[in-house]
C-alpha cells in the first residue's frame, strides 16, 4: 500500500466491527464521512457487490459532492450499471488507474 491507509467496507474501525452496520445509521455515517473527508481521492471499485450496496452510491456521492478526485475502476461485468456512475472516468486499465493514484497522493 505504499504506506498509504486504504478505506473499505470490511476494514472498518474496531469499535464498529462487531455491531450491525445499517443503511441510516447517523454513528456509522459519520466515520463514512470522517474517511472520505480525510482521503486525498476516491476510488470506486466498480462490481457486482459494489453495484448492490446501498453505502456505495451514498459514499461516491459524497465524495462527488466535496469535490474529492473521483476514479472508478470496474473490475468485472456488470449488468444495469447505475446512471450516477456516468459522471465520473471510468479507468478500464489498472496502469491509468495507478497513474490517477499517482497524481492524487501529492
Amino acid at each position: 500500500n505504499a504506506g498509504y491507509q486504504e478505506g473499505k467496507d470490511f476494514n472498518v474501525e474496531e469499535r464498529y466491527k462487531n455491531r450491525n452496520i445499517i443503511v441510516g445509521n447517523p454513528e456509522t455515517a459519520e466515520v463514512i464521512v470522517n474517511r472520505i473527508k480525510q482521503s486525498k481521492f476516491f476510488l470506486y471499485i466498480q462490481s457486482k457487490e459494489c453495484i448492490a450496496s446501498k453505502w456505495s452510491p451514498w459514499e461516491l456521492g459524497y465524495a462527488y459532492a466535496i469535490n474529492k478526485p473521483v476514479c472508478v475502476y470496474p473490475i468485472e461485468k456488470v449488468e444495469g450499471k447505475p446512471q450516477y456512475l456516468d459522471l465520473h472516468t471510468c479507468y478500464k486499465e489498472i496502469n491509468d488507474v495507478v497513474a490517477f493514484i499517482k497524481q492524487n497522493i501529492v
